[in-house]
C-alpha cells in the first residue's frame, strides 16, 4: 500500500511585516488603498522621534508612497501620540510638540490636522484632514487610514 503526501504551502498566510492587511482613502488619489506606518528618527537642528504613515496604491512596507504624513514627537517619546496633531507649513520647522507635516506631489502645506485614533501593537488608526497647494491651486489632501506598522 502506497501513502501519499500533500503538503500544501499558503503563501498569503506567511506571518511577517508584510501579511497584515491596511486601508486607506485619500480625497486627492483614488490609486492610494494602503497604508503602513513607520518608526525613525530624525534632525531638524535637533534630535527628533518620527511616525511616518505612507500612502500607497498596494501593500507592502516597501512601496512606494503615493502621499504621507510624518508625526514628530521628541527622540526620547517611541510611542505613536494619541488625538489630533496639527500639521505645519514648513517640514524642517518644529515650533511645538507633537507635530505633523504632509508629503504630497510637491505640494506646500497650507494646514491641517492629521488624527490618531488608535495605536496597538503592529496597528496605527487615524484621518488626515489638510489642505496643500498643488500647481498653484489649493487641493484638499484628506482620508482616512488603517496602517500595520513595518519593522516591528
Amino acid at each position: 500500500m502506497r501513502r501519499a503526501i500533500v503538503i500544501f504551502v499558503c503563501s498569503s498566510c506567511a506571518t511577517n511585516p508584510e501579511a497584515p492587511t491596511s486601508h486607506a482613502q485619500l480625497t486627492a488619489s483614488v490609486e492610494a488603498r494602503a497604508s503602513r506606518a513607520q518608526p525613525g528618527f530624525v534632525s531638524y537642528g535637533a534630535p527628533y522621534h518620527k511616525w511616518t504613515i505612507s500612502f500607497a496604491a498596494r501593500e507592502g512596507c516597501g512601496e512606494t508612497a503615493i502621499a504621507s504624513v510624518e508625526i514628530n514627537t521628541l527622540a526620547s517619546i517611541t510611542d505613536v501620540p494619541l488625538g489630533t496633531i496639527p500639521i505645519r507649513t514648513t517640514e524642517t520647522t518644529i515650533n511645538a510638540l507633537p507635530s505633523a507635516y504632509v508629503r504630497f506631489m510637491g505640494g506646500t502645506v497650507i494646514s491641517g490636522n492629521v488624527t490618531i485614533e488608535t495605536a496597538s501593537t503592529g496597528f496605527v488608526s487615524g484621518e488626515l484632514t489638510s489642505q496643500l497647494m498643488i500647481n498653484g491651486t489649493p487641493t484638499d489632501v484628506s482620508g482616512s487610514f488603517g496602517a500595520p506598522i513595518c519593522g516591528e
